[in-house]
């Protein structure tokens, strides 16, 4: 933290030398995003490449039961079709089933006709409701925690004219990218090479 600085010290930007404020200024990609050129992730073209997609419980770390694999192996496009256990492990890969085709309308379109029975397991009655009764009863029993402490907060709030109290909070939601979830994995050579539309590439 820094000391906060005398304010005759302080020399403000003149106004003639401004280079960014009071101009309109767009972001470099707008055209390109509303024109519908090839920046995203799921653009990137290899040789010989096939696309996959896959399905996973609408219950976190829900198991497959069965799913109608030979009826989708069966449709045009489709070069496989499988289940993969996965892991009950949040940042890893989870219980699913993975379709494996010629191209993104292929896999998009035959996940359509996939019929998977799930095994929901012990987080299919869990609910946004519940997780907030949760937290209201856990904050009841531990109260607040302390960061940091300026000045006397109870004593200003004693003699103060009107006090507002208001507790926020937000449920789960979708984060909205601009694009399908996706990622192009190239092996070779020993290493595998990743495209990935992600905004923290150094994670993993």
């Amino acid at each position: 933290m820094l000391p906060v600085p005398e304010a005759k010290s302080v020399v403000l930007k003149d106004p003639k030398d401004f280079r960014i404020l009071g101009k309109r200024i767009g972001g470099v990609d707008n055209r390109a995003i509303v024109t519908g050129k090839p920046l995203f992730g799921i653009d990137v073209k290899l040789p010989g490449m096939l696309y996959a997609v896959y399905e996973k419980s609408p219950v976190f770390a829900g198991k497959v039961v069965s799913a109608n694999l030979d009826a989708i192996k069966a449709l045009p496009g489709v070069r496989d079709a499988f289940v993969i256990e996965g892991t009950n492990e949040l940042r890893g890969l989870l219980p699913g089933v993975a379709i494996v085709a010629d191209s993104t309308w292929a896999a998009f379109s035959v996940r359509n006709r996939l019929q998977v029975t799930w095994e929901e397991g012990k987080f299919a009655n869990q609910s946004w409701a519940g997780f907030a009764a949760q937290a209201a009863e856990l904050a009841k029993k531990q109260g607040a925690t302390t960061l940091r402490k300026d000045g006397d907060v109870a004593a200003a709030l004693a003699g103060a004219t009107k006090t507002v109290e208001a507790a926020y909070s937000y449920p789960f939601i979708s984060h909205a990218n601009m694009e399908p979830q996706n990622c192009t994995a190239w092996f070779r050579d020993g290493a595998l090479e990743l495209w990935a539309p992600t905004q923290n590439p150094a994670v993993g």
